[in-house]
C-alpha cells in the first residue's frame, strides 16, 4: 500500500476524489425519497445496490489510505517545524468548511430531524411527533437544552476541531522525532478521544438514547462512525465525516508528495 500511494499519486487522487463522490452519490439515493423519480422500488433498490457497490471499495481504499498516510506524513515532519504549521493549518480549514457548510444546511433546511434511527438536530429543530417540543428537549432534558444555542455550539466545535487539528500534529511530530514510524498508524485514533472529551462537553453533539441524535456540523457524526467504525467502513456512516476522511487522505498525501519532490531535487 506503501508503494502504490508513493508511485501512483494520480491514481491515488483519482480513488480519493471518487470515494468522496461515490459516498455522496450512495448517501443521496438512499437517503431520499427516489421512488418518485423512478419506475418503483425495485428500480430503486436496484440503484442503491449499484451505488453502494461501487462506492464500497473506494470507500475501504479512502480508509486504507488515510492510516496509511500519516507514517508518511510522519517522515516528513522530523525536524521541519514549519511543515507541522502547514498540515495543521490544512487540517483545520478543511473541517471548518464542512462544518460551514453543514451548519447552513442546518439553519436552513426544513427537513432535519426526520430520520427513524438517527435525527440530526439544530438548536430550533422542532419534534415532528410532539410539535410543542423541540429535538434538543426530547433528547437532553429542558434544562440541557437551553445551553444549546447556535453560538455555544458552533464555538465548540470549531475549538474541538483546531484541539484534534493541533493533538495529531503534535502526535506525528513526536513519533517522527522517536523514529518510531509505525506508531503514527494510531493517529487517526487521537481524535476519538478529543471527542469523546468534547462530547461531555457539548453532550448535543451526539446523545444516543432511544435514538441516536447529532446535533453539530462534523465531529458528533465523527464519534459516531468511529464507534460504529465496522459498520461505518461497510456502509459509510455519516457523509460529512466521510467526505472528511477522504479530504484527510488528500492532504496528507499531496503534502508527503510535495515534499519528497522537494527533497529530491534538492539532491540532486
Amino acid at each position: 500500500m506503501r508503494q502504490f500511494l508513493l508511485s501512483k499519486p494520480n491514481l491515488t487522487l483519482v480513488a480519493l476524489v471518487s470515494g468522496i463522490v461515490s459516498t455522496l452519490a450512495y448517501d443521496y439515493v438512499a437517503s431520499q425519497n427516489v421512488e418518485s423519480g423512478v419506475a418503483g422500488w425495485i428500480e430503486t433498490v436496484w440503484i442503491e445496490w449499484v451505488l453502494f457497490s461501487a462506492a464500497l471499495p473506494f470507500r475501504l481504499f479512502s480508509y486504507a489510505a488515510l492510516f496509511f498516510s500519516f507514517p508518511l506524513l510522519a517522515e516528513q515532519l522530523r525536524g521541519q517545524r514549519q511543515r507541522l504549521f502547514c498540515v495543521t493549518s490544512a487540517w483545520f480549514v478543511s473541517g471548518f468548511v464542512l462544518m460551514l457548510i453543514v451548519w447552513s444546511w442546518m439553519a436552513l433546511s426544513d427537513n432535519l430531524g426526520l430520520g427513524y434511527a438517527i435525527k440530526r438536530m439544530s438548536p430550533n429543530t422542532m419534534a415532528h411527533f410532539a410539535p410543542e417540543l423541540t429535538l434538543a428537549e426530547i433528547a437532553l432534558g429542558s434544562d440541557l437544552a437551553k445551553k444549546y444555542t447556535w453560538s455555544t455550539a458552533i464555538s465548540l466545535e470549531i475549538l474541538a476541531l483546531l484541539l484534534i487539528s493541533i493533538s495529531v500534529a503534535a502526535f506525528l511530530w513526536r513519533v517522527a522525532h522517536s523514529k518510531m514510524l509505525k506508531v503514527a498508524f494510531l493517529a487517526p485514533a487521537i481524535p476519538v478521544l478529543v471527542l469523546i472529551a468534547y462530547n461531555v462537553l457539548a453532550p448535543w453533539s451526539l446523545d444516543i438514547d432511544f435514538d441516536v441524535f447529532i446535533g453539530d456540523a462534523l465531529l458528533g457524526a465523527t464519534l459516531f462512525n468511529g464507534l460504529l467504525l465496522p459498520l461505518t467502513l461497510i456502509f459509510g456512516g455519516a457523509t460529512a465525516p466521510s467526505i472528511w476522511v477522504g479530504l484527510i487522505a488528500v492532504t496528507n498525501l499531496f503534502f508527503v508528495r510535495a515534499w519528497s519532490r522537494k527533497e529530491s531535487g534538492a539532491d540532486i
